[in-house]
């Protein structure tokens, strides 16, 4: 435990930072079960939709540097192949 008054206030705000970033990754693991689902049941207007706001929050969350530039660029990809891939078949 800090002694020394700027130590303790550190240590609050580090886990006032790390609460908040916990609830944003629990947000967006969210988002990403709701798109899965939605494709999962072929629901391609809704799983579109769902994909902007994923793909949005994704980008928000990688330029706060919560989660890292490349895990968004993974996940987007795979989520928008996902989604493409329940659209050429709902076409078909």
């Amino acid at each position: 435990m800090p002694n020394i008054k700027q130590a303790k206030k550190r240590v609050r705000q580090q886990q006032k930072q790390h609460d908040h970033h916990a609830s944003m990754r629990t947000k967006l693991k969210s988002s990403i079960r709701k798109l899965r689902e939605l494709v999962q049941k072929a629901l391609v207007e809704d799983a579109n939709k769902q994909l902007k706001s994923t793909i949005k929050l994704l980008q928000n969350l990688a330029h706060k540097k919560i989660i890292k530039s490349n895990k968004r660029d993974r996940l987007s990809s795979q989520l928008a192949q996902k989604v493409k891939n329940i659209s050429i078949k709902s076409t078909s």
